[in-house]
């Protein structure tokens, strides 16, 4: 078998050392490295974007409101503090005027099957606030331009979900295309709770700003956290989920705080931006966990832009075979590649 392999930066012997030519490769950690502290790029987004802005804690039994079909079937059926939607074709397409889950509230869709697909998109100009159960055997899309803010407390457990403020056309998500468009939306994406799908299932979460301060899980599955002006999904070589961007006109952030877990799987968090006044930020400060599991080996990827952009490592990247098979694969690419003191990353295979 013929293996082609080209030279990338390495931290731990300060060389170029030997790679898989798909390791697009990183730029030398820059001189303050061991500072634990943000770069002044890094503080410049987190100055100018902040955390995005939602409203006070919707009331504890706050539902979705103003429910409409537009494409497919599906019926939506309140009782109390719970909302079903039943959906009876592979796609559907539902408006609605907002879609707030309170702490006491549940949302579920029963779909035909784990491939369903349901996408709710949110008109009224305000984020959404998930506090509550959101539940799915299939996969749910949740567009919503203005932000959508996963708070502390909420769980989310369906067969896949996307949360996006990004639009894609009704035309593209009924022939299979998720191709996400920005549309001049400013609003982020912010998760304090746990989120789980369905083994094999993808999480994706786009926006201008993404944070992660809660639990992000996919088992065998895809997670994906993208900033860009366009973001497409799609799956490539050996079902591995390419995500394409183009570059953002506007700052973007895309940042790991708690814990990202897809064993078996893999996480991409990556950002696009147009010229130097864009320039997008990837961090993690966190844990990003994608061990081999059932001979499937973990991808971690954080991936910034080679021009503009900016890769900081300041918590565990961990691609590791602890219960036997090879280790997995971890890259960092970007114009600028911080390595903060403290950080960890390990591709360790049980036996060697």
């Amino acid at each position: 078998m013929n293996h082609c392999y080209r030279l990338v930066w390495n931290d731990q012997s300060q060389g170029r050392v030997p790679a898989p030519e798909c390791a697009r490769g990183k730029g030398r950690a820059s001189g303050s490295a061991g500072k634990p502290h943000l770069t002044p790029l890094a503080l410049l987004l987190a100055g100018a974007l902040g955390n995005p802005a939602f409203a006070a804690p919707p009331a504890a039994n706050a539902l979705p409101t103003g429910g409409q079909v537009v494409a497919g079937q599906a019926s939506v059926a309140q009782s109390g503090n719970a909302m079903t939607v039943t959906q009876g074709s592979d796609k559907a397409i539902l408006n609605w005027q907002t879609f707030d889950i309170g702490s006491q509230a549940s949302v579920r869709f029963i779909q035909p099957s784990t491939g369903s697909v349901t996408l709710n998109r949110v008109l009224s100009g305000e984020a959404s606030q998930i506090y509550g159960k959101l539940g799915a055997n299939g996969h749910v899309f949740l567009v919503n331009p203005a932000g959508v803010v996963f708070g502390a407390g909420s769980k989310v457990d369906v067969g896949g979900l996307v949360a996006s403020t990004m639009d894609i056309t009704n035309e593209d998500f009924l022939a299979g295309r998720l191709d996400f468009r920005r549309n001049g939306a400013s609003g982020g994406i912010s998760n304090q709770g746990e989120i789980t799908a369905g083994d094999g299932g993808l999480l994706a979460l786009l926006a201008p700003t993404v944070r992660n301060e809660g639990i992000i899980s996919a088992r065998l599955g895809k997670v994906a956290l993208a900033a860009g002006d366009r973001v497409t999904l799609q799956a490539g070589v050996n079902g591995l989920l390419q995500v394409a961007l183009e570059p953002s006109t506007v700052k973007t952030l895309v940042e790991n705080r708690q814990l990202i877990v897809a064993d078996g799987g893999q996480v991409i968090m990556t950002s696009k931006a147009a010229d130097a006044l864009a320039a997008g930020v990837v961090s993690n400060r966190g844990t990003v966990r994608a061990r081999s599991l059932q001979e499937k080996e973990g991808r971690i990827l954080l991936l910034a832009d080679m021009a503009h952009g900016e890769v900081e490592h300041a918590g565990v990247l961990d691609a590791s075979a602890p219960d036997g098979g090879n280790g997995g694969f971890v890259e960092t690419s970007a114009a600028r590649v911080s390595l903060i003191a403290g950080r960890r990353v390990t591709t360790l295979a049980v036996n060697g």
